[in-house]
């Protein structure tokens, strides 16, 4: 592979792994306003529908997120070998100062977290008493 194709790859790869977190961020914003707005008035029911439906959503954004950055991952690993080499183009790309294999890990718990925290926000939300805030 050219240094020009590695550079290119870099750069989609970085671009693929923007998009999947751009969209888990929308949904999370989604969730997290939907809670804040409505969770006093939803029903219990309401409530489970819209847990298993973040969940799909989270799976179905989750894992592609971590499968690119488990790629990111080896791409750095390969740029990282080809910067190595006497007469490598590559030497304005950056790679990460730590070891690029824990990157998906960190990701996954990343977003794990989040999707974790929405979890608790939407309960939490759901147990709220509007009239008792609104006396203060």
């Amino acid at each position: 592979m050219s240094d020009f194709e590695l550079a290119y790859l870099v750069n989609e790869t970085l671009n693929a792994g923007s998009s999947r977190m751009i969209e888990f961020m929308t949904g999370l914003f989604a969730m997290l306003v939907g809670s804040y707005v409505a969770g006093p008035k939803l029903s219990r029911g309401v409530v489970w529908l819209m847990m298993v439906l973040f969940t799909m959503f989270a799976i179905a954004t989750i894992l592609p997120a971590v499968g690119t950055a488990a790629r990111m991952a080896a791409i750095f690993q390969l740029v990282n070998e080809a910067q190595s080499l006497p007469g490598s183009e590559l030497s304005w790309v950056t790679t990460p100062p730590f070891n690029p294999a824990i990157f998906p890990w960190y990701v996954a718990a990343l977003l794990s977290g989040a999707y974790a925290g929405a979890i608790v926000f939407l309960q939490q939300m759901r147990n709220r008493d509007d009239d008792r805030l609104l006396m203060q």
